[in-house]
């Protein structure tokens, strides 16, 4: 799950923390009870372990502390890093534009105007409606829009009307790149697909991720085109925070920014924090991939897509995940594919024997089942039950930590597994919430692609991050270079268009009519435009 990195073993979730997942359906009212949890456990976690009921439990033998266990010789075949980058001088622009290409540009224009001819032919529209001054929108001017967006991350207030109010509090910039009426029928507007190829909720064929699929799939795209990741990965969700009715929406308590919404499975880098692919979870009554999920479980299944996506198995590759996915049938599985697995295990798996359940305070038990190392630990005596977790490339060895309280500073040992479970296994959230606008919009899916925008922008900066040899900006700094860059070419396209002269430009003047020559008293002039 979505999570800072744990700096202590006592930190990783317990099994009673992960267990309140819940599918939600926003239809109803939802109150948490154990019926709900009942529920939970009949649509996900017996799905998880659906697989291994029918086989024979597999058997984990101790090992002796005399006895080394070593870490698999394997080869990495990547070299990590940027790709089909530009040079290391570029400006943070050339970044963004490799993420906000021209032809998502024109869909975005394209769609959003089409959108809005499809509005006017099916709406009768007051003569005092904002909606009447409504004209076609241009590639500078999405680009705009996008800039606002990500200034409104940086610059936080309540509401929208708020950025264009008038007094001593009042913000110029907002009003030189827009006036508020148009910036709020852009955003009205604002459209990825072309609403009649799209399926009404209650229709066989609805897709609730329907009107954000395209600009999924264009990030993963384009995220994978510019980045090779290190061999450390992560599997991550991300909570879109919001409460709409949808069938997609879920519930997950834990988490720290957000307990209701859309909810992505995250393939990340976990050293850089570079997203590598992404898909939305549709809730447990879809369709997709239910043979999968029904033979191999749930967390099995979002693994396995999550690495498909981005061709990142049979390379060397070391995952880590928290004990939602984590089970011996992936470890294996994944090693078979020549990809490593270290990740916490819930103490009520079938395979997990009842001496690693009990632990000793500061002991290290180890056991193993064929190249899978198991590995039970208790750090404090104030934690019942020890943390759980396996590995198919870890070894018995200990580190020591050293650590501080106020003034006092201590050393702690804990096992080599432990120590990069909690160096490696985090998401990138935490980066993402901090330039983000979260505003409330009538149309939840606006904010998925808000939040993905968010995400392309935060991509674009750990490439710079990687790719620069110049003095490297904060990211604060990089995603203002790019606001002030989309400004100057607005700008300049706003003043070009005013320059160039149109028949609205005309001055009044008077013409003498051609014919016939009249006495002075009746010649005629015409007032014209």
């Amino acid at each position: 799950m979505s999570r800072a990195i744990i700096s202590d073993v006592d930190s990783i979730p317990s099994d009673s923390e992960d267990g309140e997942r819940t599918d939600t359906s926003s239809d109803d009212s939802i109150i948490i009870t154990h019926q709900r949890k009942r529920l939970r456990i009949e649509s996900e976690s017996s799905i998880s372990s659906s697989s291994s009921e029918t086989e024979e439990t597999p058997t984990f033998t101790n090992i002796p502390p005399t006895k080394v266990f070593s870490k698999a010789t394997n080869e990495f075949f990547e070299t990590p890093g940027p790709r089909c980058a530009p040079p290391p001088d570029a400006t943070p622009i050339t970044y963004f534009n490799l993420f906000f290409t021209t032809s998502l540009l024109e869909t975005i224009v394209r769609e959003t105007n089409r959108h809005a001819t499809q509005f006017f032919a099916s709406h009768t529209v007051s003569n005092n409606s904002r909606a009447k001054k409504w004209t076609p929108t241009t590639i500078y001017e999405i680009k705009a829009f996008i800039a606002v967006l990500l200034e409104m991350g940086i610059t936080r207030r309540p509401t929208i009307d708020s950025y264009w109010i008038k007094g001593s509090r009042h913000i110029p910039w907002f009003r030189t790149m827009f006036s508020r009426d148009r910036f709020q029928l852009i955003l009205k507007f604002f459209h990825l697909i072309d609403n009649r190829l799209l399926f009404e909720p209650g229709h066989p064929n609805y897709d609730p991720c329907g009107r954000f699929d395209m600009l999924v799939k264009h990030a993963n795209t384009v995220f994978q085109r510019h980045y090779i990741p290190n061999q450390q990965l992560s599997i991550d969700e991300s909570l879109v925070g919001t409460h709409c009715h949808s069938a997609i929406k879920q519930y997950i308590p834990n988490k720290k920014h957000h307990k209701w919404g859309i909810k992505f499975w995250m393939l990340c880098d976990s050293i850089s924090k570079y997203c590598l692919g992404f898909f939305c979870y549709k809730g447990a009554k879809n369709t997709d991939d239910r043979d999968l999920v029904e033979k191999y479980g749930l967390g099995f299944t979002v693994v396995q897509k999550l690495l498909s996506i981005g061709n990142y198995l049979h390379k060397g590759y070391h995952l880590f995940t928290d004990n939602f996915y984590t089970s011996l049938g992936l470890t294996k599985a994944l090693l078979k594919q020549n990809t490593y697995l270290t990740g916490a295990i819930r103490r009520n798996r079938k395979e997990i024997p009842p001496e690693a359940k009990k632990a000793i305070v500061g002991e290290a038990k180890y056991m193993a089942h064929e190249t899978v190392l198991m590995c039970s630990f208790r750090d404090k005596k104030s934690k019942p039950n020890p943390v759980i977790l396996i590995s198919s490339n870890a070894d018995t060895n200990s580190v020591t930590i050293k650590k501080k309280k106020g003034s006092f500073e201590y050393e702690k040992t804990k096992p080599s597994m432990i120590d990069d479970y909690n160096k490696y296994m985090g998401g990138v959230d935490k980066m993402l919430y901090a330039y983000l606008d979260e505003r409330r919009t009538l149309k939840y899916w606006k904010k998925v692609v808000f939040n993905i925008f968010g995400r392309m922008v935060l991509n674009s900066y750990i490439l710079y991050v990687s790719n620069t040899t110049e003095k490297k900006m904060t990211r604060l700094k990089f995603t203002s270079k790019i606001i002030d860059d989309i400004e100057k070419e607005w700008m300049n396209h706003k003043n070009s268009v005013s320059t160039q002269p149109s028949s609205s430009t005309k001055k009044f003047s008077l013409e003498k009519l051609p014919g016939r020559t009249l006495p002075a008293k009746k010649i005629a002039h015409v007032c014209y435009l």
